[in-house]
C-alpha cells in the first residue's frame, strides 16, 4: 500500500492516507465537508494503512471500515458556539442602523462643534495680536506736572534754538507799515545748580549782533553787542538782555531752575488746542496760555515732556498795577512788546540731557567787537535792542 497527500477541495485542508482508502467517501477531517478519497499514485508500498490530515502523525488501525477505522483514528471536533457570533451581528446591525439614522444629525453637531472651536481659538488669537487700547488722553494738569518732573528730572539740558520775528513796528515807527522779520539763532546749556550759557547771534535790517550771559561757578556774566561782558548780581539779569532781544530761552532755564519746576508757574489759565504741528515732525501736545498779558502757545513733546517751540503773540494789554511790579529792566521790555504786534516763534532742536557737564563746559568764546563801550549801560545798536530799550531809559543798569 503506498501513502499519498491530497487536498480538501472545500477549505484546501492537506489530507494524508493510504491507498486503501482510494475511493471511500469520508468527511474531511477540518471542515467536515464529504469527500471521496482519491486513487493513490504510483508509489512504494508502506508497511501500514494511514488516514489523517497531513500535520498529524496519528497511525490508525484498519477496522471493519475504512470510515470507521478513520474517525476511530481522529479526535471529534466540537463546534463552536455561534452566540457570540449572533450577539456581533447584532449589535453591528445597530451600530449600522444608528450610523444611518443619527448619522446627518451628528455630523451637523460635529461639524457645529467644531465651527464653534474654530471660532473660539480665532477669537482668542486675535485678542492676544490685537494691541491695547491707548491710555486715556492726558488733561492739562498731568501735561504741567509731566513738565515739571521733566525738567526736575534732568541733571543738564542742551538745545539749538532759532527764533523768528514777524513784527509790526507802525506803534513805535510811524509809516512803517511793512512788517520786519528778525532772525536769530541761540545755542543753550543748563546746569545743576546754577551753571548756563546762552549764545546768540541775530540779523536785523543789515546787522548782525552777538551775545553771550553764562555762568561756570565763578559768578554771573553778560555781554552783547558793543558791550563788554560784566559781571552781574543774578542769573535773571544775565538772561534779561537776551529776551531784549526776543530770545525766549530765559523761559527753558525758569524752568530748569525753579523750585517747582512749573510751566504754570508764570503763566495762567493754560488750556490744550489743537495747534499746528510742528515742521520738524515732533508728535507735541500744543498748549495755550497767557503771561503778563502776552498770548502764547507752548509744544510739550508727548515722549519727552520738554518744550520743542514756544510762540508769544503780541498786541495784548498791559495792566499798569503788574506792570510796576515788575525790575525795571524787564518794565521797559514789556512795555516795548506791549507796543508791538505780530508773533516770535522759537524752536528747539537737538535737545540732549544728562550729558554729565562739567563747569568748564559752560565757559564762552564770545568776545565783543572791537573797542567796546566800557559802560555795561549802552544798549546795542541794532533794531530788536532799540525797540526793547527806549531811549530815555538808556541811562539805566541791569538789574
Amino acid at each position: 500500500m503506498s501513502e499519498f497527500k491530497f487536498t480538501c477541495p472545500n477549505c484546501q485542508q492537506n489530507i494524508q492516507a493510504t491507498s486503501e482508502y482510494s475511493g471511500l467517501q469520508i468527511n474531511c477531517p477540518s471542515c467536515q465537508t464529504a469527500l471521496v478519497v482519491p486513487g493513490a499514485p504510483d508509489a512504494p508500498a508502506p508497511t501500514g494503512s494511514r488516514l489523517s490530515m497531513a500535520a498529524s502523525t496519528a497511525h490508525p488501525q484498519a477496522s471493519t471500515s475504512a470510515a470507521a477505522a478513520f474517525y476511530a483514528a481522529q479526535p471529534v471536533r466540537k463546534k463552536k458556539p455561534k452566540t457570540g457570533l449572533i450577539v456581533g451581528l447584532s449589535l453591528g446591525g445597530c451600530a449600522v442602523a444608528a450610523a444611518i439614522i443619527c448619522g446627518p444629525s451628528l455630523i451637523k453637531k460635529f461639524k457645529h462643534w467644531d465651527q464653534a472651536d474654530t471660532t473660539a481659538q480665532t477669537t482668542a488669537q486675535t485678542a492676544t495680536n490685537t494691541p491695547p487700547p491707548p491710555p486715556p488722553p492726558l488733561t492739562t494738569v498731568e501735561i504741567l506736572q509731566n513738565v515739571g518732573d521733566a525738567y526736575k528730572g534732568i541733571t543738564d539740558y542742551s538745545a539749538q534754538a532759532k527764533t523768528v520775528c514777524s513784527l509790526d513796528m507802525s506803534a513805535l515807527m510811524p509809516g512803517k507799515t511793512a512788517p520786519v522779520t528778525i532772525n536769530t539763532t541761540s545755542s543753550m546749556q543748563l546746569g545743576r545748580t546754577n551753571n548756563y550759557r546762552l549764545e546768540w547771534e541775530q540779523k536785523a535790517t543789515g546787522t548782525t549782533v552777538k551775545g553771550a550771559a553764562w555762568s561756570a561757578g565763578k559768578g554771573n556774566f553778560v555781554g552783547y553787542g558793543p558791550v563788554a561782558p560784566s559781571k552781574v548780581k543774578t542769573r535773571e539779569a544775565a538772561l534779561l538782555p537776551a529776551a531784549s532781544y526776543f530770545i525766549l530761552s530765559g523761559g527753558i532755564a525758569d524752568i530748569f531752575f525753579s523750585d517747582t519746576n512749573s510751566l504754570a508757574a508764570d503763566v495762567k489759565d493754560f488750556t490744550k488746542t489743537n495747534g499746528p504741528s510742528l515742521a520738524n515732525g515732533q508728535d507735541c501736545y500744543v498748549l495755550a496760555g497767557e503771561q503778563n498779558h502776552l498770548n502764547l502757545l507752548v509744544w510739550v513733546n508727548k515722549s519727552t515732556f520738554l518744550i520743542n517751540q514756544i510762540e508769544v503773540i503780541l498786541g495784548g494789554n498791559i495792566d499798569q498795577a503788574e506792570l510796576k511790579k515788575l525790575p525795571v529792566a524787564q518794565r521797559n521790555v514789556m512795555l516795548t512788546m506791549s507796543k508791538l504786534k505780530g508773533t516770535i516763534t522759537e524752536t528747539y532742536d537737538n535737545i540732549h540731557t544728562n550729558q554729565n557737564l562739567l563747569a568748564s563746559a559752560f565757559e564762552t568764546a564770545y568776545q565783543p567787537p572791537a573797542n567796546p563801550v566800557a559802560a555795561p549801560s549802552q544798549r546795542p545798536s541794532s533794531m530788536a535792542g532799540q525797540l526793547a530799550n527806549p531811549r530815555r531809559n538808556r541811562g539805566q543798569q541791569p538789574q
